[in-house]
């Protein structure tokens, strides 16, 4: 049986990915702030933790995950992320630095670590797949604490490839998606992200992908509907 560990479920691409398998016979773990409204018939396959990844990081036990001696494969889908602030570096705030180094990397370093140790206590296979973005790889002016630190979470899963081939790692860019952060973006101040007539450009357009279709390809690649 596999055990399929999900963050970031409130909205957006998270919340599709957990509606296409809550039909499915996995075991399902969210970790994040809040759920939303799931039917009492799913309630028996679902676990939530309740996480505020732009707090202090609190390690979960074997316990909070459910892990029985059916569980053969554990499937870390690492979504949830934050692009504020949208910002030109100097005009950052405290908090605003803390939460997207906390959300985008220092939460997901965390969580892996800790599912690695329990993966190789209970020898259970482990997949790991990021949802990163294009923004990893490429600087963008304003973006320059969202570029960084998705950058850093995928040098962070990388490495792990090298350390041990057992654990697989696929990195997953959907695109541009039109959820929530899209909506961040298309509101930022015109004079700190030079690139916000271009994101309105892809919603009047109607050239953002919906977060349905995307979660709909990444699963059935994945193999897991």
């Amino acid at each position: 049986m596999k055990l399929i560990i999900i963050t970031g479920v409130s909205r957006g691409l998270g919340k599709e990915i957990l509606n296409l398998l809550l039909s499915a016979s996995y075991k399902i773990v969210c970790i994040g702030r809040k759920l939303f409204k799931i039917e009492k018939s799913h309630l028996q396959h679902i676990n939530f933790i309740k996480q505020d990844f732009s707090k202090r990081f609190h390690p979960f036990s074997f316990d909070d995950l459910r892990i029985d001696k059916n569980i053969k494969e554990i499937i870390f889908i690492n979504n949830a992320a934050t692009v504020e602030p949208v910002s030109y570096v100097g005009n950052f705030i405290g908090e605003g630095i803390n939460n997207s180094i906390r959300v985008n990397f220092e939460y997901p370093v965390y969580l892996t670590n800790n599912l690695i140790a329990i993966c190789r206590k209970k020898d259970i296979n482990l997949r790991i797949l990021n949802i990163t973005t294009g923004a990893a790889k490429r600087p963008l002016a304003g973006w320059a604490l969202y570029c960084s630190t998705k950058a850093a979470a995928r040098m962070f899963f990388d490495c792990i490839s090298l350390e041990d081939n057992k654990i697989l790692i696929k990195h997953i860019d959907p695109g541009i998606m039109d959820t929530g952060m899209q909506e961040i973006i298309r509101n930022a101040p015109d004079n700190q992200f030079p690139y916000k007539d271009k994101f309105i450009a892809f919603k009047n357009n109607n050239e953002l992908k919906s977060p349905y279709n995307v979660a709909l390809d990444i699963l059935s690649e994945e193999g897991l509907l």
